[in-house]
């Protein structure tokens, strides 16, 4: 199940292309080629929107099992925007929420055995200030506890000159497993 708006981006961003272009109909035999290669690729994706501060990892962990029991094998989560997510204690207070949705999705990752689980989050207006440089653990926006319970967290940076150049830096921030710093260049 997924909504034609978030297919749709996800198409436009599989592709290249923009939403204007993704609508204009010309690029539909290219969409259509990029899905048939996606299916022989084996390539499963699940699309599923779902109300902002209502859905916990409950709700995502019924539907991972809904989905393998009709034989969709989910290994790979994207959450947009964890930090949208109930917590499933039902933590009014923002920061405690934010810090057990963390904590509800290291959970969801064991109970339910995914590779793993991305998701986005904005930096503070001072950490703005590093995004030509390199993004530091403080710079997280909503919740500092987010540090403490991500396995890593990656900051995607460029100068001005990079973004002339289309060019886009992934910097490690933060990583429990791995080298401490480290960079990856994305035309």
């Amino acid at each position: 199940p997924y909504t034609t708006l978030f297919r749709s981006r996800m198409i436009q961003s599989s592709i290249n292309k923009t939403k204007k272009e993704i609508y204009s109909g010309d690029f539909d035999k290219l969409e259509s080629q990029h899905i048939r290669k996606l299916s022989r690729f084996g390539v499963e994706m699940v699309i599923d929107r779902v109300p902002a501060m209502i859905t916990d990892c409950n709700y995502i962990k019924d539907q991972i099992v809904k989905l393998r029991n009709s034989g969709i094998d989910i290994k790979v989560l994207i959450v947009d925007y964890a930090a949208k997510l109930a917590s499933i204690s039902r933590d009014k207070d923002d920061f405690e929420r934010i810090s057990n949705v963390y904590i509800d999705l290291q959970n969801l990752v064991d109970e339910v055995d995914l590779d793993c689980v991305w998701t986005a989050n904005h930096v503070t207006r001072e950490g703005s200030k590093h995004r030509e440089t390199r993004y530091e653990e403080t710079d997280i926006a909503k919740c500092v506890d987010i540090v403490r319970h991500a396995h890593g967290i990656y900051g995607l940076n460029a100068t001005n000159q990079e973004e002339l150049d289309n060019i886009q830096r992934l910097e490690i921030v933060v990583q429990r497993d791995g080298k401490p710093k480290g960079r990856a260049l994305f035309h």
